[in-house]
């Protein structure tokens, strides 16, 4: 436990407070222009979507029967758990390439793992492996792949050819003593993290720690964008929203999005490139509270975001929000309207011309269902025996499927989930 005390502002916590202004250097955000398979079966279930509904075009199969697993042995155990605040899930990510295979990034706890799939989602050759105890973004290519990973005290950019071999290594944060003003690294506070591409540079977005002299240690968030071969570019920020609890990060074409959850700086709630309101979210704390981010999707005006909220509700229930390019939110309505139960770990992705959301219960039950751009459920709500961890982020194929990846239960099995676009 550690306390601190800022002017009038007395917190007693686990993450320090951040503080109540921003540092000199942050900045405004930064854009581009530049194994064996089997069926998960799946029932509909009726109640919880208030998101309105839409009519649809005639399935062949149910929706919940669209969902296929496959599981890959792989060795050491897939490691889904950590320690810290807000960090204990260490995600399972599966990026889909140009080309349309799959590969997943994950970590045994020592190791960073790329599987490669083939076009049926099983095992295509041996695992890639590089150092890094989590893997907390990644991206497929056509020609490799690019892993964000925590070493140490370190979050580090890899760029990986399709053998293996590590082409760039660029350390973004970490490797300092963690004694001096404006030293940032990486420790058990919050450290989440996505990387995207934007099909001429990366952006690197993730929670660190930071040591702002006489004001003590303090975490918030931090913005990088990266050249192709894996050198730091100007623009971002070195410090953002803070508390940062939780990042999401996407590339619609004409900009990133990146998007956080905090609980002092900007204020409380879900922003855009730290700075613009999305969601007011009074509710969150440093530990986290309800306030939870689901998926970041590109539109071809802005994002689409699902994200668990509990504002003006009898339980947490699932929002689904429009976001502009430059993070103006409109259109908000409810997937779910469950009084009894609250939801968590929401989900959403492009599926053919409507999206795919998600969201889990309390025991980690999955439900899936279909919605229009304007958040109207077009088919389910369906209940599925897949799983999806809070950090595991869907992916879209380029006909249209949508497929995670998880380790639950066996954890020498890594679980690849694909549910297959309604034609």
């Amino acid at each position: 436990m550690r306390a601190m005390v800022l002017g009038s502002l007395a917190c007693i916590v686990i993450v320090a407070c951040g503080p109540e202004t921003p540092p000199p250097d942050n900045g405004s955000g930064g854009s581009s222009s530049g194994g064996t398979v089997t069926s998960s079966g799946g029932s509909s279930v009726g109640g919880g979507a208030t998101g309105g509904t839409s009519t649809a075009g005639t399935c062949s199969a149910a929706l919940g029967d669209r969902v296929r697993i496959t599981s890959i042995a792989v060795s050491p155990n897939v490691n889904v758990t950590g320690s810290g605040i807000n960090s204990a899930s260490r995600p399972v990510i599966l990026s889909v390439s140009p080309n349309g295979r799959g590969q997943v990034a994950w970590s045994d706890g020592t190791n960073a793992h790329v599987t490669p799939l083939d076009a049926s989602d099983q095992r295509a050759g041996s695992d890639l492996t590089v150092p890094g105890s989590e893997v907390r973004g990644f991206v497929a290519h056509d020609d490799g792949s690019a892993l964000l990973v925590v070493r140490s005290d370190t979050m580090v950019f890899v760029r990986l050819d399709s053998a293996g071999t590590t082409q760039s290594t660029l350390a973004i944060v970490g490797n300092n003593a963690h004694t001096t003003d404006g030293d940032r690294w990486i420790d058990s506070w919050p450290h989440q993290g996505r990387l995207a591409w934007s099909g001429t540079q990366y952006a690197a977005y993730f929670g660190q720690t930071g040591n702002f002299g006489s004001q003590g240690n303090h975490q918030g968030d931090h913005y990088s964008f990266i050249s192709p071969q894996g050198a730091l570019m100007t623009g971002g920020w070195d410090w953002g929203c803070s508390h940062s609890l939780d990042e999401r990060l996407a590339h619609n074409g004409t900009t990133f999005a990146p998007i956080c959850t905090t609980d002092t700086y900007p204020g409380h709630g879900i922003y855009f490139n730290n700075r613009t309101q999305v969601s007011s979210e009074p509710s969150i704390t440093n530990v986290g509270g309800t306030t939870q981010l689901g998926g970041l999707v590109r539109a071809p005006d802005g994002f689409w975001l699902d994200f668990i909220s509990p504002e003006g509700r009898s339980a947490a229930d699932v929002a689904f929000i429009h976001i502009s390019n430059t993070g103006a939110p409109s259109g908000r309505v409810y997937l779910t309207d469950t009084p009894s139960v609250a939801e968590k770990y929401a989900h959403l992705a492009a599926y053919g011309d409507r999206l795919l959301a998600a969201w889990s219960d309390s025991t980690g039950a999955l439900t899936l269902a279909t919605v229009d751009t304007s958040g109207k459920v077009v088919e389910g709500p369906a209940a599925v025996t897949a799983r999806a961890g809070g950090q595991d982020d869907f992916a879209t194929y380029p006909n249209g499927d949508v497929g995670w990846a998880f380790a639950w239960s066996n954890l020498s099995q890594l679980q690849v989930i694909r549910v297959t676009r309604c034609p």
